[in-house]
């Protein structure tokens, strides 16, 4: 058996949650169906993330790729229930497949341990109602959709521990204030923001020449002229290890940790340039409002705070694009990360953007057409 396979078997690389829907299916093949019986039971039942579980392989794979914004795991073995179970949190567990071993010996696991479990023989028997009477009903508010995937428990972890001293050794690497940042990157230069959204490739490439160009995560690697930035924001921890970039901003110190985390992990040692954007006061607030803004959203608050002659905005899709979520995968489906919110998000960068006063150039989007652009 292989490493990852082993691994997946323990349920040895599991996310950590506050509290969870478990779904757990014996055919991969349910895995569709199940998400959007699922997707729509946890719209109206904010706090609480689907978990899509299956044996480990490429339907299992394939469903992650389709669906980047949500949890999809491989299913662990029962005997590895009690690390499962601790780290997911399920308030509700659905177990769906026909009659078998593993079947039973998953319902007697999660029902030992409190969790209500719905059986399905398959998808097409479950509806939203029936799961969304499963779910408890939370108050609605940035501190429980803040909650959603924090780790249960990372701070009493090695790996933590070790993660947190690195960071704090490359404090001597950070840019502290909107001047710093823009001595880092040359004062006065345009600045491009490209999320990862289909209208980031509808920009002219002849704008690069000169401009700064900020980035988010890791899926642009591939993108050229785009795939050189100056700035990139880092919402995927992975990205640190996946790209390479003068400077790197993280929303909170947290997330920093946890960059710095995935660095030790290869032996490698931590070292770039970043930015805390939670230590700087951003336009628009965005420390106020009732939802997160995604790291595109504060990409462009940042590049608005540096008073760049022009700025130029494409991939900010409001993940409303009709060529699909990510630029160059039409297979990618989907909308907002759970902790944010689309009208909380289009008002802040509404916001933003009013209080600039350099030249706006907006690519062809479906953010340019909500700001009447």
């Amino acid at each position: 058996m292989q490493l990852r396979q082993r691994r997946d078997a323990l349920g040895l690389d599991l996310p950590g949650l506050r509290r969870s829907l478990w779904l757990l299916a014996g055919d991969p093949g349910e895995l569709p169906a199940l998400h959007a019986v699922a997707t729509a039971a946890v719209d109206d039942r904010p706090g609480i993330l689907p978990v899509f579980s299956a044996a480990s392989g490429p339907a299992l794979d394939a469903l992650g790729r389709r669906f980047p914004q949500e949890i999809v795991a491989p299913l662990p073995r029962p005997d590895a229930a009690d690390r499962a179970i601790a780290a997911r949190r399920p308030v509700a567990a659905v177990v769906c497949g026909p009659d078998a071993g593993w079947q039973a010996a998953w319902h007697a696991q999660l029902e030992a341990r409190g969790v209500p479990v719905i059986l399905a023989r398959q998808a097409a028997e479950l509806s939203a109602e029936r799961l969304r009477a499963a779910l408890p009903l939370l108050d609605d508010n940035r501190q429980l959709r803040e909650s959603l995937r924090h780790a249960s428990r990372p701070r009493r972890s090695l790996g933590y521990r070790l993660a947190r001293q690195a960071s704090k050794r490359l404090a001597r690497r950070r840019l502290g204030s909107f001047a710093a940042i823009a001595a880092r990157l040359g004062p006065g230069r345009p600045i491009i923001c490209l999320g990862n959204g289909p209208s980031a490739l509808a920009l002219d490439p002849a704008l690069r020449r000169g401009a700064l160009l900020f980035r988010v995560n890791w899926r642009w690697r591939d993108q050229a002229p785009w795939n050189d930035p100056d700035l990139v924001f880092v919402g995927d921890p992975a990205t640190v290890t996946a790209v390479r970039a003068p400077v790197f901003a993280f929303q909170r110190r947290d997330n920093l940790i946890e960059a710095t985390r995935r660095h030790l992990a290869r032996l490698s040692w931590p070292s770039f340039d970043h930015v805390l954007l939670d230590s700087l006061v951003l336009p628009g607030a965005p420390e106020a409002l009732p939802a997160r803004p995604t790291n595109g959203a504060l990409m462009i608050a940042l590049a608005v705070a540096l008073a760049p002659p022009w700025l130029a905005i494409g991939g900010i899709d409001l993940f409303a694009h009709p060529a699909g979520r990510y630029a160059g995968d039409p297979h990618a489906a989907g909308g907002y990360y759970r902790a944010h919110e689309a009208v909380v998000e289009l008002d802040f960068l509404r916001r933003v953007l009013a209080g600039y006063r350099g030249e706006l150039r907006l690519a062809p989007s479906p953010l340019a057409e909500a700001l009447g652009r």
